[in-house]
């Protein structure tokens, strides 16, 4: 729950390698990298099929401080009662100051309420959150959700917005039965394009006015929040300059992607192949390729150098210690300058 900054520093590259989560990957055919740096500024590179850490502040950063608070806190809110009494006192105390993240604190406090079915007491840390940062959707869902587990009449007086009080009142009314109300309010949330034809398929509203033919006309959503959702994971994923991250977001081997978009990805793919047909040539010939895309990559920033270098300090290490490389581990003689 805690939102982690992610260090800028990038020239801490020489990784400790964990074999066994590079055997998992690579067994495979798949990679996925994720980045992780201890508060001693102590990089590892973790090349895992899910992610293994996040990512965490340096002492010294702005949120560092207020990121250990809610660490702490959130492990001793399920300690012993003593603990969880401090644990609450702790985020109280830092949802109420002056800090300009406090909203961070109300809503984890407002989540860890909510997990006790403490609702009211969890809405007024949400409204807190919302408070504190209005323009943050997470904070106003938790007040949603909140409120929906109390009365719906609160709930609608609580929002923020005419969407959410149609939203709050339609629920309402078709918990009740009341389905000419709920479809009053959901034809106007069709009409702002609010819900799209997928909404009376599953959930509440497919079992209160199901396919009604006052929106049989009701359009697909125009936007595909999966495709939106992997599209965002890929242009955030730290190594999308030098790796085709498409499968690594959607969890997929590498055997899934016909052509991937980055050389690098594409040699490794081949050089990992050959290996796996016992094609010592070929997998010679694949992994030459696959040390000169990283050395091309690399001439694009000081970013992407160090990226190319970690990988090619990972591939050194998991052809040297992964079992499905037996017989090829004196390959490594290939990759220059090998760590």
């Amino acid at each position: 729950m805690a939102k982690r900054v992610e260090s800028n520093n990038e020239n801490a590259v020489d990784p400790f390698f964990k074999l066994m989560s590079f055997q998992k990957i690579f067994g495979s055919f798949s990679i996925e990298i994720s980045k992780c740096q201890s508060i001693w500024n102590v990089s590892f590179i973790l090349l895992i099929f899910e992610f293994g850490c996040s990512t965490v502040s340096r002492p010294g950063s702005g949120r560092f401080a207020l990121e250990m608070v809610q660490e702490q806190a959130i492990v001793e809110f399920y300690g012993t009662s003593e603990e969880r009494e401090s644990s609450v006192k702790l985020l109280k105390s830092s949802c109420r100051s002056l800090h300009p993240d406090r909203a961070l604190s109300c809503y984890n406090l407002s989540v860890l309420l909510a997990s006790s079915k403490n609702y009211p007491e969890a809405l007024e840390y949400a409204l807190r959150a919302r408070k504190a940062d209005p323009s943050d959707s997470l904070y106003r869902d938790q007040v949603f959700q909140i409120a929906y587990h109390l009365e719906l009449e609160q709930g609608e007086a609580l929002s923020v917005d005419e969407v959410e009080k149609r939203y709050f009142r339609a629920i309402k009314n078709c918990k009740e039965g009341k389905k000419n109300e709920t479809l009053s309010d959901l034809i106007v949330l069709a009409a702002l394009k609010e819900i799209g034809k997928e909404s009376l398929q599953k959930g509440i509203f497919a079992e209160c006015v199901g396919e009604s033919e006052s929106l049989v006309h009701l359009k697909p959503n125009e936007v595909n929040y999966i495709k939106e959702y992997y599209k965002f994971l890929e242009n955030s994923h730290p190594y999308r300059e030098v790796w085709d991250v498409s499968g690594t977001v959607r969890k997929q081997t590498l055997e899934k992607i016909q052509i991937p978009n980055q050389e690098v990805t594409k040699t490794w793919k081949e050089f990992r192949q050959s290996v796996k047909s016992k094609n010592k040539t070929q997998a010679i010939e694949h992994l030459k390729k696959f040390k000169e895309s990283l050395e091309k990559v690399s001439q694009k920033s000081q970013h992407s150098k160090n990226l190319a270098l970690n990988l090619k300090k990972a591939a050194f290490y998991l052809i040297q210690g992964d079992p499905s490389f037996e017989g090829f581990r004196h390959l490594t003689k290939e990759l220059e300058d090998n760590p």
